[in-house]
């Protein structure tokens, strides 16, 4: 409980007690004034309400800077409501308190230390920076003078010191990073608040940590720090590595022993207690069993408290005023606070900055819903029981025993005796069948859907639509099994929950053991959760479906649910509640595309149309590279169209020519591994006889296949989804990239599926407005491989002629940079490219 004289002076405590008083007891809404002790010490009453809420008044008088209202039942957690107005009050420099009816307790959604005055950061003198003259230009070995960069700083300045939302596509080349790097370190230290720099890919986050944030410290004239925020899976839990280390014979396989020794051992050492601080990759399902969760940590309690490698990572954050984070933890965070937790992910921010944006609703609809596998399912029920190879009882539920007859020895208590007899009886015998139920109920499913389903080279994706349950087949073989399987597990959970609640016994490890062995019921309560969510609501906000596929002569099944529309969940967690908000990105417009053109899709499928249009600002710079001089486009129009016969064939031909013609040094991007796979067996042998080396993606790492295709002169790299972007080879090793397919999305993809029909059904073109505009972005991904620097010179071949015979190819193009570009007979084209890299090759002897 917070002192209440901290923060409410004396005679306004008074003033509440009988204003709430004479209102009956209900909610009441104050409005008042900080003195200069950061006390309220004036007030008002604007509005009253009853027991559960009260009205807000949404024009303030710009004198105040606080509002009070108070939570009759004396629970004073905000709501999520509570949340989103204090935050959006806070903009103005208002900050929100809650109180009991009694006015003896207190919460301070935002404490009014928080509450300054805002500096605004001096644009000039941060564009002197990157002058021809500038700091950047006599530090930086062949610096580049960029007006588009410059440009970009002005845009990003400006978006900070007016609290505006700016949308800005910069083309490869452009200097993004250093353009908001600027601003966001000075505006942190001016303002003493922390800016967080979101990025989709791990080769962006590495080129900001190791190369543009070191620079940066060398060249600006101010001290700043900087951190990479890792999820808390990625760090080691010292209480959890202690109960393996000592009582692991009944948690662990004797298999495991080993790794989980060399684990303890570098417990001992490491600086930071984060995995990717290991010399070795651990097996998943040991780390597991040392990670720290959200749910199992024990916090003040815990004995490692103030030696846990997690508080060490967020004290180094909280002393940061640059926050690193990839796509996945901002919008888990975000998600966090969503569901109305007031504590979040990362520590306290109020600028944001989303490099690579147009990953941002892909990312944020993953983030949005949730999902599980039968094997996680599984995986629970055996983490409370369970044999090994040997036959032997391991699992919690066999740990809480070991320690119930530790503490028992001599004291003879009938209440752990009767606790050992319903964790025998209930606990794991009831244990054994769940697991069981689970396992044959879900292999039904399985059998059912993959039998009565097609698929697609071993996967399937099932979308569940309300009137699946029509099916007589389905309603009993899938329907009727997961009913009583959550009956069951219901009824399983809630005798468990009634048996650990009975636990008074004062023992630090059986409590500590009780406390785990919730944790684990309450995730396994959350599957079922997700299970009545998909198969049993009929909320037309969310797509629900099923994947099947199999690993090893497993049958993997997984249950996923993601919300259909992003838009209002991106307004109420990111517009609403940071001032500025910087997208940017490479690829984020698509030119005359039809209704969606410009920015318009991009606006329409992040929710930036429900914002007030004078917040927002869409920016668009193009490149600084002369693609006409430095590209030539290839597109032969006699190959069959993708699906025709003897397509297949065609553009193996034309692969292995141009591979010959440009000396190797290609990408080979596909849309499917189906067609990758296929055409590399192909191809492969013949690459090789040529001399060329070949690099297949899945053979080995993304990290390893790039560094492979740079140290290996005219290497030939087959790469599907993942090299379409986030890849950056710059020079002679890189000069030719083949894009064999337009890139749409697979229409029957449940997410995709469902977001066209919406379109469809509200009067729309779900193929202009959505599967034309996202195989734009991706083709403009795809061409941003080749050029990387203002040297570089190579072709562009695409080898799907839908691109000039049907009516949308001409989005396509011109949503491309402008560039040389011949269609017509393939020969043709060949020999344009042979004339181009003749060219080239005279250049440069």
């Amino acid at each position: 409980m917070k002192k209440v004289s901290k923060y409410l002076s004396p005679k306004v405590i008074k003033r509440i007690r009988q204003e709430i008083q004479d209102s009956d007891r209900n909610e009441v809404f104050f409005v008042g004034k900080l003195d200069d002790n950061q006390i309220v010490d004036t007030i008002d009453v604007v509005a009253r309400g009853n027991n559960l809420s009260v009205p807000i008044i949404s024009d303030y008088n710009l004198e105040i800077n606080v509002v009070i209202h108070n939570h009759p039942s004396g629970i004073l957690h905000p709501s999520q409501n509570d949340i989103k107005i204090a935050s959006q009050l806070e903009r103005s420099g208002i900050v929100s308190y809650i109180i009991n009816n009694d006015v003896t307790d207190i919460y301070a959604i935002y404490e009014p230390k928080m509450i300054f005055s805002k500096k605004d950061i001096d644009v000039d003198e941060l564009v002197n920076y990157l002058e021809p003259d500038g700091t950047i230009a006599q530090k930086l070995q062949g610096f580049e003078y960029r007006e588009q960069q410059i440009e970009m700083l002005k845009h990003v300045a400006t978006a900070f010191n007016q609290d505006e939302i700016k949308v800005i596509e910069a083309g490869t080349g452009v200097g993004k990073s250093i353009a908001y790097l600027i601003p966001a370190i000075y505006w942190s230290i001016q303002n003493k608040e922390r800016c967080v720099i979101s990025t989709n890919t791990i080769n962006l986050q590495e080129q900001l940590l190791k190369k543009d944030i070191p620079f940066l410290k060398s060249v600006l004239n101010v001290t700043f720090k900087a951190v990479l925020i890792k999820g808390r899976n990625n760090y080691l839990c010292m209480r959890k590595l202690k109960k393996v280390e000592n009582e692991g014979d009944l948690l662990i396989e004797a298999s495991e022993r080993k790794e989980i020794d060399t684990i303890v051992a570098w417990s001992k050492k490491t600086k930071d207690g984060s995995k990717s601080d290991l010399n070795f990759i651990p097996k998943i399902s040991i780390w597991e069993k040392v990670t720290s969760d959200s749910d199992t940590c024990l916090h003040s309690k815990c004995e490692f408290y103030h030696d846990c490698f997690v508080n060490k990572a967020r004290k180094d954050a909280n002393d940061a005023n640059i926050l690193i984070v990839n796509h996945y933890l901002l919008f888990a965070d975000l998600a966090m606070k969503g569901l109305g937790s007031d504590i979040g992910i990362l520590p306290q921010y109020r600028r944001l900055v989303i490099d690579e944006a147009h990953h941002l609703e892909d990312v944020a609809t993953s983030n949005f819903g949730t999902g599980f596998t039968k094997f996680g399912m599984l995986k629970i029920v055996s983490k409370l029981y369970c044999h090994d190879k040997t036959k032997r009882e391991k699992g919690l539920y066999i740990h809480l025993k070991y320690e119930l007859t530790k503490f028992n020895i001599d004291k003879n208590l009938t209440e752990i005796d009767r606790l050992m007899d319903s964790l025998n009886k209930v606990c794991i015998a009831d244990a054994i069948d769940l697991h069981q139920m689970i396992s044959m109920t879900l292999n039904d499913i399985y059998d059912f859907v993959s039998s009565n389903y097609k698929n697609s080279f071993g996967e399937l994706k099932l979308r569940i639509l309300q009137d699946s349950g029509i099916n007589t087949d389905w309603k009993t073989r899938v329907l009727e099994s997961l009913e009583n399987l959550i009956k069951k597990t219901t009824t399983y959970i809630k005798d468990v929950k009634s048996i650990l609640d009975k636990v008074k016994i004062k023992s630090k490890k059986i409590n500590e053991t009780v406390f785990d062995i919730k944790v684990e019921i309450n995730r396994l309560g959350s599957m079922l959760g997700t299970l009545e969510a998909i198969f049993f609501n009929n909320d037309d906000g969310y797509v629900r479906w099923i994947e099947l596929n199999t690993f090893s002569n497993h049958k993997i099944i997984r249950f996923k649910i993601s919300p259909l529309d992003i838009s209002m969940k991106m307004r109420d967690l990111v517009y609403d509640i940071y001032p500025t908000v910087i997208m940017t990105s490479a690829t984020i417009s698509v030119n005359e595309c039809p209704d969606v053109g410009g920015f318009e899709y991009f606006k329409k499928r992040t929710g930036l149309h429900l914002i007030q249009e004078g917040r927002i600002d869409y920016i668009k710079l193009s490149s600084g590279f002369d693609y006409t001089s430095q590209v030539i486009l290839g597109i032969p129009s006699d190959i069959p169209m993708p699906g025709e016969g003897g397509f297949s064939d065609e553009i193996c031909d034309v692969i292995m020519e141009s591979v010959k013609i440009s000396n190797g040094k290609a990408f080979v991007l596909f849309t499917s591994y189906g067609l990758l796979n296929l055409i590399y067996s192909r191809l492969e042998p013949f690459i090789v006889q040529a001399g060329f080396h070949v690099l297949k993606q899945g053979l080995e790492s993304r990290h390893v296949l790039i560094e492979r295709f740079k140290e290996r002169n005219s290497s030939v790299l087959f790469g599907t989804d993942s090299f379409w972007e986030g890849v950056d080879v710059k020079g002679d090793a890189l000069e030719l990239v083949i894009i064999t397919k337009l890139p749409f999305r697979v229409p029957t993809e449940p997410i995709i599926a469902a977001r066209m029909e919406q379109i469809d059904r509200e009067g729309g073109d779900s193929f202009k407005e959505y599967s034309l505009p996202e195989a734009i972005i991706k083709l403009k991904q795809g061409f941003g491989r080749l050029i990387r620097s203002k040297t570089d010179r190579g072709a562009i071949l695409i080898l799907d002629k839908r691109i000039v015979k049907k009516y949308y190819g001409k989005y396509f193009i011109s949503s491309l940079p402008d560039c040389k570009i011949v269609k017509g007979e393939a020969s043709l084209v060949l020999e344009s490219m042979n004339k181009f890299y003749n060219g080239k090759r005279r250049k440069s002897t």
